[in-house]
Parts: structure tokens; sequence; C-alpha cells
């Protein structure tokens, strides 16, 4: 059980830790021009698909196994919320992922905006999951 929660634990660092610094970078490359801009953009692919897409895999295959493992979570109230918080920080990973691959890495000074509010959103997320995992209110 520890061993399922410490993996969790781990994978939500990667996520969340590289969430957070793609939208920072991109927030930052709308700044930026040329090879700059390409730069950031193309460590922004990589930190994609290396830290978050395995990060979210890990995460969500050790907090099924956590669940599995204690089905009374399911009943739990605070639970449904964690999950649907999980479940728009799965969307903002996508949407991110769409940015980055169906544009291209074009970015607007609209998009550099966006990206900077989606950093905050991301941190707002995190710090609601882990009120509800840790307080537990309801």
């Amino acid at each position: 059980m520890a061993w399922l929660a410490a993996f969790h634990l781990l994978g939500v660092i990667f996520w969340v830790g590289s969430l957070l610094v793609i939208t920072r970078l991109l927030a930052l490359a709308g700044g930026e021009a040329g090879m700059v801009r390409q730069r950031m953009v193309a460590a922004s692919r990589r930190l994609l698909v290396g830290g978050a897409s395995t990060g979210a895999a890990i995460t969500i295959v050790f907090g099924t196994a956590l669940v599995t493992a204690h089905p009374k979570t399911l009943a739990a109230g605070w639970f449904h919320l964690k999950l649907f918080l999980v479940l728009v920080l799965v969307a903002v990973h996508f949407w991110i992922y769409r940015k980055l691959t169906v544009r291209e890495g074009e970015l607007s000074p609209a998009d550099a905006r966006r990206f900077s509010t989606l950093h905050g959103a991301i941190g707002l997320l995190l710090l609601g999951i882990l009120i509800l995992v840790l307080v537990q209110p309801f």
C-alpha cells in the first residue's frame, strides 16, 4: 500500500511539475522571436512527452491501483470532487498537447497570456486536489 502511494505521488510530482514548467516556458516564449522561441517550444514538447505524459501515466496507473486496494474510497464525497479536478487536469494536459502539436508551436501574444493564466490554474488545481486528499472535508 505504501509503495503504491509513493509511486502515485512520484507520478503526480513529474506530471504537475512538468505542466508548470511547460506553461511557464510557453508564456515566456510568446515574448521571444526566432531561434530562442523555437528552442523554448522544442524543449516544451520534449518535456511534455518525457515528463508530463509519463508522469500522468504513472499517476493514473498507481492511483487506480490505490483505489482497487481500497474500494471504500469510491464512496467518499471528497474523492468524487478530486476525480473531477484530476479530469480537468487531464483536459489541460491534452489542450497543451494540441497547442504544441497541431499549431507546431506558433504562439501569439494572446497565447502567452493564456499559458500564464493556465500556469496559475494548474497550481490551483493541485492545491485543491491536495486539500481534498489530506483534509477529506466531506
